[in-house]
C-alpha cells in the first residue's frame, strides 16, 4: 500500500461491545471478511503480475472466508453493489 502511495488506516481505539450471541459473532466475521475484499480489490491493479497474483488468492480467500461466516455470495466480491 506503501509503494502505491496510500496509507493504511490505523487501528481503532475500541470495536465495540462483545457479540451476544452466536449469530452476532457469525455476522461480524462475515462482515469483517467482506471489508477485507473490500480493501483487497484495489490492490488486484497494482505492483507486478506477481503482486497481483497474490491479491487474487488474498482476496478469494476472503470472500470464501465471508461466505463461511454467513455473507451470501458475490459475483465480484469487494466491489461496490450500489
Amino acid at each position: 500500500m506503501a509503494a502505491a502511495g496510500a496509507t493504511p488506516v490505523g487501528p481503532q481505539a475500541a470495536y465495540g461491545v462483545p457479540p451476544r450471541s452466536v449469530d452476532q459473532a457469525r455476522q461480524r466475521l462475515a462482515d469483517v471478511a467482506e471489508r477485507m475484499c473490500r480493501a483487497i480489490v484495489p490492490l488486484v491493479a497494482l505492483g507486478s503480475a506477481d503482486d497481483r497474483r497474490e491479491a487474487v488468492r488474498s482476496l478469494r480467500a476472503s470472500a470464501l472466508e465471508a461466505t463461511s461466516w454467513g455473507a451470501g455470495p458475490s459475483a465480484f466480491p469487494g466491489l461496490d453493489r450500489s
